[in-house]
């Protein structure tokens, strides 16, 4: 039936746990900020919003926000307001033609991120002891957009991120020349579209371009070295078949989050062309045991797979 606006109250994912416990009878937790919805929920109630997605996927800036039942304030480069009751799908911006009416929110809002009107170093900042593990590896350049203020507002970039999507399309299609064509021009565009870069590089490797498609993804690694462009250039090393290089870019992607199962995936998918059975079944296991959220069910089809094919 899709989903239904409560015209009443404002919740959200942070009431789940209490109103789990709450059916349960097993509550409250102590500290926790939601409620649980078998209980009374104050009218004038607001919570907190945020999505990383816009940095994350496209550089952009992020988006945090303060929502009551029947009004949302959106942080932004260009700040959005909505009136959610006569407006729930969000159309027109009131910013800042009802300042006054929008101002609880904005004030709460910069109350939570500390009284700042941004949040400079929304993402998280590596260590010098990850910037060190980087450089001896040398991976010196970089580490991503920094939310310093400067950042593109999301709205300038939905149409770049619609040819994202589109190029996305092409290649799942097997439509490869045209694929790489679409994400050609995303990247020329927003240099930090790293599904688009994903999808390119990928493209050019489908394509028998591979000395492109690893040449393009160890320079956006350098220039920023984020796990999801670290394990597409270890993926596409050992799809060209350089174990080796593989290796070494294996052992970056470790030293970034050595909690990540999907580093003995790879090292596992390694081993396998390289006919190595047992090895690679044994990373498996490593990435079933360690990671079991990430890389179970990956690990659990590999093992099957090369069990079947030595049967």
């Amino acid at each position: 039936s899709g989903p239904r606006r409560l015209p009443d109250r404002v919740t959200g994912l942070i009431d789940l746990r209490p109103t789990i416990e709450d059916l349960l009878g097993v509550g409250p937790t102590a500290g926790l900020d939601g409620l649980s919805l078998l209980g009374d929920i104050p009218a004038d109630r607001s919570l907190y919003i945020e999505t990383e997605g816009p940095i994350t996927m496209a550089g952009a800036s992020p988006l945090r926000g303060q929502q009551r039942q029947d009004l949302k304030f959106i942080q932004a480069p260009i700040p959005e307001s909505y009136d959610l009751v006569k407006d729930p799908r969000e159309q027109r911006n009131l910013h800042p033609s009802r300042a006054d009416d929008f101002a609880p929110l904005q004030a709460r809002l910069a109350e939570l991120l500390g009284g700042a009107e941004k949040n400079p170093g929304a993402v998280r900042q590596m260590t010098d002891e990850e910037i060190q593990r980087l450089r001896s590896l040398g991976y010196v350049h970089g580490s991503g957009s920094v939310d310093d203020g400067t950042l593109p507002d999301p709205k300038e970039m939905i149409k770049v991120l619609n040819r994202s999507q589109q190029a996305e399309k092409l290649y799942a299609e097997k439509k490869y020349e045209q694929a790489a064509a679409v994400a050609r021009e995303v990247v020329d565009r927003c240099d930090a579209c790293v599904s688009a870069a994903r999808v390119l590089a990928f493209s050019y490797l489908r394509l028998g371009r591979s000395e492109e498609a690893i040449a393009f993804l160890r320079a956006f690694v350098e220039r920023s070295p984020q796990v999801y462009m670290i394990r597409s250039l270890a993926q596409a090393l050992i799809m060209d078949g350089q174990f080796d290089a593989a290796g070494e870019v294996l052992d970056l992607y470790a030293s970034v989050d050595p909690t990540d199962g999907r580093v003995a995936i790879l090292r596992g998918d390694s081993l396998d062309r390289q006919g190595l059975a047992e090895q690679a079944i044994a990373q498996y296991e490593e990435a079933r045991r360690v990671d079991p959220n990430r890389a179970g069910i990956t690990a659990e089809q590999r093992i099957r797979r090369v069990t079947e094919r030595r049967e």
